[in-house]
């Protein structure tokens, strides 16, 4: 399917062009120079931003991609989660386009644009290639792609606004179809899921049966090809915007993610100690507030009103930068402890582009992975001569950090070293756990080809 994608959540006028898995065109307009003085996104500057945007946007998106308006197939456009006057514009202009050009219109829920945006392919260079041969290939290629998913998977959310972690289950339900302008985002995300405002996080699957998934084909593109259940989210701070605010205390401006990535190559992130959070709880959520008061507090006390040196100001951001990396990956690896059958992990969001990060879950799956092969090379004889009748255990209600009543359903959560289940249904861990990320940084932050990949799933 060919589908024009738009996005305005925040502060990026974005429009793409979409077929299958293959990005056409992804363009985008940033207003990060019109946010800069205040520090941050101003709602009504980022709104009439979005309105002077659009529509060149769309049309350049379309340029580049090469294609018309009668070659389209759908047209996307992200309803939430977002600030509601830059969503507002994209939304009414979407469906202004829609109803001129009789195109069905799909609202699509940003937070699994992100997830998806790992799926995303570079369009290969096809000189003087017709538009049929270029859809046909587009679709070869996201058979393929699909095809070498290994299912499920954890899909790690970091960004500016969100941290969460999502487990990603092959949806073996085939949705109903949808009828143009009138579905709801929920619809088109589970088969099950309850009506929510655009605001509203990510809809869930309430399934927590985890097991082996089946390979995904290009077939399931009209169906929703994937559900989820959120496993673990931030309760103040997302980690981007810990960044953000941190990098304001050290005179960095806005925005000071990046600026903090390029300074902590210059420091030392052991020079300051950053406390890890929530390490007593049980769970799988994450905090980030405490590492900023921790932030604000050392400055005051070591330097109070003191302009500090530039090797302070490198120390601190790669200090910072690590003690925050390192709670998501602590997090992360009790949940790889808990749920041994995960296959692949996807990172996405705006701060998946950190080298640092991408670096740090790598190091932590290698861990991972040679800890699971040393257990399958102890335990497997022993696991092949249990009783192919033997029960399978099950966690009480509330352990892992699950809900009660949900815990106890999954044959899959059970923390290590126990592994220790048997019977016919029992799947053994598995030591290659893979990482994946979107091809370029661009897919990273906002932008709608996310969007447009998210539709083509559908």
């Amino acid at each position: 399917m060919l589908t024009l994608a738009i996005d305005t959540s925040c502060d990026e006028t974005s429009a793409a062009v979409t077929c299958s898995l293959e990005v056409w065109s992804n363009v985008i307009a940033s207003q990060v120079e019109l946010h800069r003085p205040y520090g941050g996104v101003f709602p009504t500057v980022a709104k009439q931003a979005h309105k002077e945007n659009i529509r060149p946007t769309v049309n350049l998106a379309l340029k580049h991609a090469g294609v018309t308006w009668k070659d389209i197939d759908a047209i996307a456009v992200t309803i939430g989660p977002g600030l509601a006057p830059a969503l507002e514009v994209g939304v009414q202009y979407a469906r202004k386009l829609s109803q001129e050009y009789k195109i069905p219109l799909r609202p699509i829920n940003h937070m699994e644009g992100h997830i998806l945006s790992v799926l995303a392919l570079p369009q290969k260079k096809q000189p003087r290639k017709s538009l049929a041969s270029r859809r046909r290939q587009a679709r070869q290629r996201s058979q393929l792609k699909l095809g070498q998913l290994q299912l499920p998977a954890l899909a790690i959310l970091v960004s500016g606004g969100h941290t969460e972690f999502v487990l990603v289950e092959a949806n073996r339900v085939v949705s109903t179809s949808h009828s143009p302008l009138q579905t709801s985002h929920s619809q088109l995300l589970t088969p099950n899921s309850q009506l929510r405002t655009p605001n509203s996080p990510l809809p869930i699957s309430r399934s927590t049966n985890i097991d082996r998934q089946p390979r995904l084909s290009i077939e399931d593109f009209n169906s929703s090809a994937f559900k989820y259940a959120k496993l673990g989210q931030t309760l103040d701070d997302a980690a981007g915007e810990a960044l953000d605010k941190i990098g304001r205390m050290l005179g960095l401006g806005y925005p000071a993610g990046p600026v903090i990535e390029e300074f902590a190559k210059r420091g030392n992130p052991k020079k300051y100690s950053i406390p890890l959070p929530m390490t007593r709880s049980q769970n799988y959520d994450l905090s980030f507030s405490g590492i900023k008061t921790h932030t604000r507090n050392l400055i005051e006390q070591n330097w109070g009103n003191q302009p500090l040196s530039k090797q302070v100001i490198y120390d601190l951001a790669a200090s910072v930068q690590y003690g925050i990396f390192r709670h998501i990956i602590y997090k992360l690896s009790k949940i790889l402890r808990d749920y041994p059958q995960i296959q692949e992990i996807w990172l996405g969001g705006g701060v998946a582009a950190n080298i640092t990060l991408r670096k740090m879950l790598r190091q932590l799956l290698r861990e991972v992975n040679k800890q699971r092969k040393n257990y399958l090379k102890s335990t497997t004889p022993n696991l092949n001569r249990q009783s192919p009748h033997s029960q399978i255990p099950t966690l009480p209600a509330g352990r892992a950090g699950l809900p009660a009543g949900r815990a106890g359903r999954s044959q899959l959560s059970a923390p290590n070293p126990a592994y220790r289940q048997a019977g016919p249904n029992f799947q053994l861990p598995t030591p290659n756990s893979q990482l994946r990320t979107p091809y370029c940084k661009q897919l990273c932050g906002d932008n709608a080809a996310m969007i447009g990949i998210g539709t083509n799933l559908k």
